[in-house]
């Protein structure tokens, strides 16, 4: 219908704002910034996934799918991130930087996947309860990871929220 998948959208964008408010403590300049940006390359596979149903099959195939794209991208990050941006838009540092975060991030890419698939079958309920338990696991993890892992730890705690709301919605669906 209408809106279908939109709740993977807001899933991922809870997650990712908590992320960003956890970046202020991680003790990096620009660091939101620069998760941003490395999110956006890996989130970059699930923009072109087509319109499927939400079977067991259709799942396999789209996770499958991010996962071989998320190796992709995470052997190819260096020529991909200084195609984006090196051109005037940002440092050797910074892009150096992102190249870094990048497989980070990439742990959210078939977990992405899963969401947009799923949350097409979900109620608009479900959904909203996916997205807050998402953000809930993220603020949490984030909390625990910036302390020992910074940005790093930050991606893997949004790629964490991404997962356990997919899991809930995989599970849910089961039912």
């Amino acid at each position: 219908g209408a809106g279908a998948g939109a709740g993977a959208e807001v899933t991922m964008w809870a997650c990712a704002a908590v992320g960003q408010v956890a970046a202020q403590f991680a003790d990096v300049e620009g660091g939101g910034m620069l998760l941003l940006l490395a999110s956006a390359v890996a989130m970059a596979p699930g923009a072109v996934l087509p319109e499927l149903r939400a079977t067991r099959r259709a799942l396999g195939g789209v996770v499958g799918a991010m996962l071989a794209a998320s190796a992709a991208l995470a052997l190819l990050r260096e020529p991909v991130v200084t195609a984006l941006y090196a051109h005037g838009v940002m440092d050797y540092g910074g892009q150096r930087r992102i190249m870094h975060l990048v497989p980070y991030a990439l742990a959210g890419t078939a977990p992405l996947g899963a969401l947009r698939l799923l949350e097409r079958a979900a109620s608009p309920a479900m959904q909203r309860a996916a997205a807050g338990l998402g953000a809930l696991v993220t603020a949490v993890a984030a909390a625990v990871l910036v302390r020992t892992m910074g940005l790093e730890g930050i991606a893997l705690a949004t790629a964490g929220g991404m997962a356990v709301a997919a899991t809930v919605l995989a599970v849910r669906r089961q039912a």
